[in-house]
């Protein structure tokens, strides 16, 4: 985010429009995400339509993200290219890719949970 607002700085206008459009895309994109964690309780109205409409990822299907294996449903803002992309194997081939760069091994590998997850359960029993 701070290369990208970087880009608003500089004294272009297609840098300027580069920069705030993608500021915006990826501030919206987070949004998206953050409303298939919010429970049906806390909901607003315009994200609760935005998931019912299929313009925003439901709770239901960000949730499958979230189960072991950790393979597959990685399309978080609004899942629509999920089963193409699963069946294709498109995520494994960049898992490996990833790996090969970095030598971190994906949760799909190692099924390791994230403490945040854990702590979570605990608190809500």
């Amino acid at each position: 985010m701070p290369v990208l607002a970087a880009f608003t700085l500089v004294p272009n206008l297609y840098a300027l429009v580069f920069g705030l459009t993608s500021l915006f895309f990826i501030t919206s994109c987070q949004e998206l995400h953050k409303w298939a964690h919010t429970s049906k309780a806390d909901a607003l109205p315009g994200p609760e339509w935005a998931q019912s409409a299929g313009l925003a990822i439901s709770r239901k299907a960000h949730l499958l993200h979230h189960r072991a294996p950790y393979e597959n449903n990685y399309c978080i803002v609004s899942g629509h290219c999920n089963d193409l992309l699963d069946s294709r194997g498109f995520f494994a081939w960049m898992e490996r890719r990833i790996y090969a760069l970095n030598g971190v091994k994906p949760r799909s590998w190692t099924l390791e949970r994230f403490e945040f997850e854990n702590h979570t359960k605990r608190r809500s029993k």
